[in-house]
């Protein structure tokens, strides 16, 4: 599992937050490396200098000048374009995710077997079926699930014919 976009609880400091991430007109006060750490505390106010680290879905990702992301956005192609099965969670690929878009419409895989995409809207299962059905992607069996507690359910079952979920 990769997280693209950061995660609710990776922590960085909100000038780092807006600078690099957020992007400034000034390409010199863009930082390449930032100072991230995991934080199991709760979300920070926001006039903390601390923030959580998450990118939205923008246009442009000022993220690819800082060396981590584009370290993770380099090893998420690799994964994609090895990997047998791909399960998307919650994440609708909104048209303003350039990035996003570019990455999951690029990579090549002969052996993609099964994708599965998790969301309550099911326009977003058509939004990926339109990207991932193509050229250079072998042909994947597809499930859909409308939420995550069922998908837990079917997988757990899957594993544990014999037992039911607590």
């Amino acid at each position: 599992m990769l997280k693209l976009h950061g995660s609710i609880n990776w922590r960085c400091s909100t000038e780092d937050f807006y600078k690099g991430l957020l992007g400034t007109n000034a390409e010199s006060d863009k930082p390449t490396e930032i100072d991230i750490w995991l934080s199991e505390d709760k979300c920070p106010k926001p006039d903390d200098d601390v923030s959580p680290l998450i990118v939205p879905p923008i246009p442009v990702k000022p993220i690819t000048s800082i060396e981590i992301f584009r370290y993770l956005w380099t090893l998420a192609y690799e994964y994609l374009s090895d990997t047998e099965e791909i399960v998307v969670c919650g994440y609708s690929l909104p048209e303003t995710d350039r990035l996003a878009t570019s990455l999951f419409g690029t990579f090549y895989n002969t052996g993609l077997k099964k994708i599965t995409v998790i969301d309550p809207n099911p326009e977003t299962l058509l939004k990926w079926r339109r990207l991932l059905k193509r050229k250079g992607l072998s042909e994947a069996d597809w499930t859909y699930y409308d939420d995550f507690s069922t998908y837990v359910r079917r997988i757990y079952s899957q594993q544990n014919p014999n037992k039911q979920l607590p």
